[in-house]
């Protein structure tokens, strides 16, 4: 790498991987990626234009005119960029659609995908309006409009790989919008699932189906009031003034939403995704991309094999940077002005990388699996006793991991070597006793691997124990005993979703028995947010081995945990005793959950003592809890994500003869030709779509930052003065001209 040269305050490094184009073109290498944006391929011409530190959404936005994405908090927060990413996935052996924040992932890494933009779903012109989008208009959905664009994206985008209201509420997370307070949002997708009609009230049943409607307290079955949803004549409780006001709730306006007549348009992705990616091996080459010059990322290489892969690793030796999701990256160069000569792109045909399998005594993750896909696998997973109890916990974790944007492209072995303090998924394997697998090229120039515990991993803040030639290739995850084994994941943020982790852990414990007692074989206890790396509580496993397992041996343990984790005043990132108490809370809840998890194995093997012949009966005596102790054993983290519903109150529209003469002898002053209908004299007093909707909902709403720059604009920048209190004689503007 040439050193820099600095224009107007901006580091600009010649690119030296110049001069290695025509070697790597002699292995395969294509220059020039293949790109289809809303099923159209991009022109050879647009095409060279994208750029090795461009992300898509510069590239849609600046290269293909396309501004409907827009740009929001620029570090994958708000899903206002999001689009849709179709390939063929080279491991399922079809096409798969999933959302992704425009803002971070870079273009390139779009080679052989079909991006679908907002423009790409539906348009004004012809009236054209997808489902999605008619529902955002009819539903007041859309209000300032910014975020709106993404929003359509990401539902559009759950909506292609299911359509069930719980797929829905569990994956729509990663949009930010400050204007609508989401109710609208919500009705406007779930209006559109196919099992709507099974939704209910927001008690979760119709009131007039309720058992307890005479005494619930609920808003929507308040008494002596009319409610839109609820009874027969629109009435809960009949009282005598029940004239008031009306109450709408969300259930109410899901309920009455217009569904499409077919399901044709949930086809739509399938539909669109082009035919040359399906038969095209162009992309399934290398690909090498070097900038001229270049600010943050000079080379762009794309392999598709391992041993090309650890080659690159081998040749640039430290002047290099492996990127999958680019959600670490993406913020270090463009934050933190962090530069990488090069970056290394693994294509999805490296199959180690990316696979997730099931082996006799393990579960077997590739290290550049994504996140979503191994939390979707491991929910498969959760129903084969055999396992369920080792994925669960992770798959749980994951639920909450960022956003889906995030978690559709992050990659495993990505979240571990970035080795963060708090990170969610590091104690939990930790934990959970996994191994990395490392990988290399040797001097021999064969592949070698090394295995490492993840306990061991993690050398200090932000730093691990791997080699600038080695790769995490993939993670072996232990299965977890069948009986009287547990593994529980706790966290807490500020908010449940899309938030960094205040305090993590990953806790498993293994019982035995021995003679009237369940003992304590062992134990592994794991926190992220507690120290400069993930922190494994030594010091309370020690004391705990060989213990009996009961609320006097936790007890005591949490008293030795709050020595071993106790936080100074000034720890960075503060709250140092909140931060102690949750991780004892974590202990204490711990205790709890696998008592109850055994307290479930006890019943089971009891009843069916034949299944368990390794099990010595009578079992041992359970150990008692109070029952107001119980709840301690809930957690977020395993429950199922809440419903978003709302009661809206308003007073009810005067309907009587008399206003509608009036609006009748008003409408007929405007218009005497004009014959009288009741449309208006209905429009009283009701809400009535944003006219603007339907151009928020198509990207076509032009914002400032939407309009193009003309011909020859000058921009302007502050600078600090080098002399105070000093007069202006002359500026020379030669230069800028």
């Amino acid at each position: 790498m040439v050193p820099p040269k600095s224009i107007s305050g901006t580091l600009v490094y010649e690119n030296g991987d110049l001069e290695l184009i025509p070697l790597y073109k002699k292995r395969g290498y294509r220059t020039i990626p293949l790109i289809f944006v809303n099923g159209m391929r991009v022109t050879t011409e647009r095409a060279v234009m994208a750029k090795p530190n461009q992300t898509l959404l510069s590239f849609l936005r600046e290269v293909m005119k396309l501004t409907g994405s827009k740009l929001g908090c620029a570090e994958g927060g708000c899903g206002a960029c999001t689009v849709m990413i179709s390939r063929k996935d080279a491991i399922k052996e079809k096409v798969v659609h999933y959302a992704v924040n425009a803002c971070l992932m870079p273009v390139l890494a779009a080679d052989g995908c079909n991006v679908t933009t907002i423009e790409g779903i539906g348009s004004l012109q012809g009236n054209n309006l997808h489902p999605i989008q008619k529902a955002m208009v009819d539903m007041h959905g859309s209000q300032c409009g910014f975020c709106t664009p993404g929003i359509i994206v990401a539902i559009y985008a759950l909506f292609s790989n299911g359509s069930s209201v719980k797929h829905v509420e569990e994956h729509l997370d990663g949009n930010l919008c400050r204007c609508t307070g989401y109710r609208p949002i919500w009705d406007a997708a779930r209006s559109l699932c196919t099992d709507v009609d099974d939704v209910r009230g927001p008690c979760g049943t119709p009131c007039r189906a309720c058992p307890e409607k005479h005494t619930c307290e609920m808003e929507c079955n308040s008494a002596n009031r009319v409610v839109e949803d609820c009874g027969e004549e629109n009435k809960c409780n009949k009282g005598q003034d029940a004239v008031d006001f009306v109450y709408s709730s969300s259930k109410d306006k899901v309920k009455n939403g217009l569904k499409p007549q077919n399901g044709d348009w949930l086809k739509q992705p399938d539909q669109q995704f082009p035919l040359e990616l399906l038969t095209d091996n162009a992309s399934l080459s290398p690909l090498m991309v070097a900038d001229q010059k270049f600010h943050n990322v000079g080379t762009w290489f794309k392999p598709t094999s391992l041993d090309e892969l650890l080659s690159l690793l081998k040749t640039f030796s430290g002047g290099c940077k492996i990127v999958v999701g680019n959600t670490e990256v993406g913020i270090d160069t463009k934050f933190r002005k962090s530069v990488f000569p090069r970056l290394i792109f693994p294509s999805q045909s490296i199959t180690s990388l990316f696979s997730i399998e099931l082996t006799q005594q393990s579960i077997r993750v590739g290290g550049c699996a994504s996140l979503s896909d191994i939390q979707h696998k491991f929910s498969d997973f959760s129903h084969d006793d055999a396992i369920g109890r080792t994925v669960t916990p992770l798959s749980n974790m994951m639920r909450w991991f960022a956003s889906t944007q995030i978690r559709n492209v992050a990659c495993l072995g990505g979240n571990l070597t970035t080795a963060s303090p708090i990170s969610d998924m590091n104690p939990m394997l930790a934990c959970m006793n996994a191994t990395l697998v490392i990988s290399k090229i040797d001097e021999n120039d064969e592949v070698t691997n090394r295995l490492l515990p993840v306990s061991e991993f993690f050398l200090k803040y932000r730093t691990v124990n791997l080699e600038p030639n080695e790769l995490v290739e993939y993670i072996e995850i232990p299965v977890v005993k069948p009986v009287f084994e547990y593994a529980f994941a706790f966290k807490q943020a500020r908010r449940r979703e899309d938030d960094i982790s205040i305090v993590t852990s990953g806790m498993r414990i293994l019982l035995i028995q021995k003679g009237n007692i369940f003992q304590i074989e062992s134990v592994n206890i794991a926190f992220g947010g507690m120290a400069p790396k993930t922190l494994v509580a030594k010091e309370t496993i020690k004391y705990l081995v060989g213990k009996t397992f009961c609320s006097c041996t936790f007890s005591e343990a949490r008293q030795i945990m709050k020595e071993e984790l106790m936080l100074p005043e000034d720890v960075p990132g503060g709250q140092a005793k909140y931060r102690v108490t949750l991780a004892l809370s974590f202990l204490h809840s711990f205790y709890l959950q696998a008592l109850s998890a055994l307290g479930a194995d006890v019943s089971h093997i009891t009843a069916n003592p034949n299944n368990y012949k390794n099990i010595v009966f009578p079992l041992p005596t359970l150990p008692k809890v109070d029952e107001e102790e119980k709840s301690g054993a809930n957690s977020f983290v395993r429950s199922k994500k809440p419903s978003i519903v709302g009661v809206q109150k308003y007073p009810k529209v005067n309907d009587s003869q008399s206003t509608r003469k009036m609006l009748r002898d008003e409408e007929m002053k405007e218009d005497k030709n004009q014959l009288m209908t009741s449309d208006k004299a209905s429009k009283v007093g009701k809400p009535i779509p944003h006219a603007s909707a339907p151009l928020h909902c198509t990207g076509e709403a032009s914002y400032v930052d939407d309009i193009p720059t003309t011909e020859g604009t000058l921009h302007a920048s502050l600078i600090l003065a080098t002399q105070c209190n000093a007069r202006f004689l002359s500026i020379d503007t030669s230069v800028c001209l």
